[in-house]
C-alpha cells in the first residue's frame, strides 16, 4: 500500500496466531518476515499491539518483538492499549533503544528487554527523572521518553 494511503489504527499487514506452540508462532514470524517491507520505516506497532489484545482479551502477557531501528507511527493509539507491554528490542546492535520503545514499556507498566538488560521499573521512573541503558542516558517527560546522551 503506498505510504500516503496508510490511515493510523487500519494499516493491515498483521500477522498473529491464537497458539502457543512455538513452531506455530515462528511459521508465522516467518511469513511476516517474508512479506514485511510495507514501502517506509515507520511501522505500526500500536497497532499490532492493539490487535493481539482483541485476538486474545484475556491474555495476560503481551510480548511485542519491536524493530529498534523503526519509529512507531501511530504512538496516538497508545493511550487504548491497557495491558502492560513487555517490549524486546530487535537490530540494537550498539545503537541507542528507540525512545518510543520505552515509553510503550513504560506508559502501559510494561518492561523493556534488551539482550544486555531487563529494565522493569519504566514506569516508577518519574518525569525528569533519568535511566541509563546500553550507555545511553533517557530522560522521562510528560510524553513519554527522550534521549538526552
Amino acid at each position: 500500500m503506498p505510504d500516503s494511503l496508510k490511515v493510523i489504527g487500519s494499516t493491515g499487514g498483521i500477522y498473529g496466531t491464537p497458539t502457543t506452540d512455538l513452531n506455530s508462532v515462528l511459521a508465522v514470524m516467518q511469513t511476516a518476515m517474508k512479506n514485511g517491507n510495507g514501502g517506509d520505516a515507520p511501522e505500526n506497532d500500536i497497532e499490532a499491539i492493539l490487535y493481539g489484545i482483541a485476538q486474545c482479551p484475556n491474555c495476560s502477557n503481551l510480548i511485542h518483538i519491536a524493530d529498534n531501528q523503526a519509529t512507531p507511527r501511530d504512538m496516538v493509539l497508545l493511550p487504548n492499549v491497557n495491558k502492560p507491554v513487555k517490549v524486546i528490542t530487535c537490530q540494537l546492535n550498539s545503537t541507542p533503544v528507540n525512545p518510543a520503545l520505552l515509553t510503550i514499556a513504560a506508559q502501559t507498566g510494561g518492561s523493556l528487554h534488551t539482550l544486555e538488560q531487563d529494565i522493569i521499573n519504566l514506569s516508577s521512573i518519574p518525569v525528569n527523572g533519568t535511566i541509563v541503558i546500553g550507555g545511553y542516558t533517557y530522560q522521562r517527560t510528560t510524553n513519554g521518553y527522550i534521549r538526552i546522551r
